[in-house]
């Protein structure tokens, strides 16, 4: 009997983040330390907040393909590619527990985490 190979698993790293839409701060999803994406000095305190918020999203598991490719494609904020330990995350900011990303948006829950549309 011949065996199936498992489709292949595409993933991305990615760090949870949350826009206040009064101040346009940016957070971890449970934290309120402020941080700028911009910024390549984040504290060690902000940078274990992000660490502590952070996932793989995977697809076609877990989010579209689509959505993978379009986060492996988006430049790695400057805050994190100073970091050893961030440089490879991707960073999802989520206004009103929503974030746009290619043609496809994303929804974060803290029981349910991310999820999309189609998971509804």
């Amino acid at each position: 009997m011949a065996e199936h190979p498992e489709p292949l698993t595409m993933a991305v790293s990615v760090a949870l983040l949350k826009r206040d839409p009064s101040s346009g701060a940016v957070t971890t999803v449970s934290g309120n330390e402020p941080l700028d994406l911009a910024d390549d000095r984040l504290s060690t305190a902000v940078t274990a907040q992000v660490l502590d918020d952070a996932t793989v999203l995977s697809a076609p598991d877990g989010v579209p393909e689509a959505v993978v490719h379009a986060l492996q494609a988006a430049a790695v904020p400057a805050a994190f590619a100073a970091q050893p330990w961030l440089l490879h995350h991707r960073a999802l900011v989520f206004e009103n527990g929503r974030c746009v990303v290619g043609d496809r948006v994303l929804h974060y829950d803290e029981e349910l985490g991310v999820y999309t549309d189609d998971d509804l």
